[in-house]
């Protein structure tokens, strides 16, 4: 009678299972005779034949991953979104001012009366005043126009009809790099935010030349106060 033998492979793939029965079954040919019979137990590795604990294991980290990567997309497009709002909304604030400043560069104070500029320009400038709540703008900006018509009326005043276009751009000049450099501040501080000490240099900075200009041509100052009038907070 055979003697049964039980032969444990563990973790073995089918085709080395496949190899071992075939050396068995050469040893038996090659010797004439018998060998014990042997009871294979092959314990097939995980992957080979995955129970489902394991399979809903996977799924689940699947699900996990996916639902992370929802979160990170809606976070992101959200972000996105947020950030555009801003923009638009300092777009909003900056564009009227800054479209004011654009109007006087580039103008010829010698030609036409810039009076409705200089007062489109006020008018954006309050309304950003208004708006963004720093203090030391809005005095700036006033000391901005009454410098801007400074140079206004100098190029007027020292402007004639008879002027060739070279001395006609040597008169208009400093008027447009007024205007220009105006401009570019006003782009600094919507990138940088607010600055309370360069607006107080600017503005003292911009009376001063106002003081210079109205100096050299013997012209009196333009009045900070009416009498009888009084503003809130004086």
């Amino acid at each position: 009678m055979a003697t049964w033998r039980e032969l444990t492979i563990l973790t073995l793939s089918r085709e080395a299972v496949g190899e071992l029965v075939a050396r068995i079954l050469r040893v038996e040919r090659s010797s004439n005779k018998r060998c014990p019979s042997w009871t294979l137990v092959v314990r097939a590795p995980l992957w080979h034949d995955p129970p489902m604990e394991i399979i809903a294991l996977v799924f689940s980290g699947l699900a996990i991953v996916v639902a992370i990567a929802g979160t990170v997309l809606s976070n992101r497009r959200s972000s996105e979104a947020l950030e555009l709002s801003k923009r638009a909304e300092a777009s909003a604030v900056w564009s009227p001012v800054q479209d004011a400043v654009q109007r006087l560069i580039g103008f010829d104070p010698s030609r036409e009366p810039v009076g409705e500029r200089l007062a489109n320009l006020r008018i954006a400038g309050i309304a950003l005043a208004d708006d963004l709540g720093w203090e030391g703008l809005d005095p700036w900006l006033k000391a901005e126009r009454a410098l801007g018509s400074a140079y206004a009326q100098q190029a007027m005043n020292d402007s004639s009809p008879d002027d060739t276009p070279e001395r006609r751009l040597d008169v208009t000049q400093p008027y447009w790099t007024w205007a220009d450099v105006l401009g570019h501040n006003l782009r600094r501080f919507r990138k940088e935010g607010y600055k309370i000490d360069e607006m107080d240099s600017l503005r003292t900075h911009a009376l001063g030349e106002v003081r210079n200009i109205h100096e050299k041509h013997g012209w009196p100052l333009p009045p900070t106060t009416l009498p009888g009038v009084q503003a809130l907070g004086d």
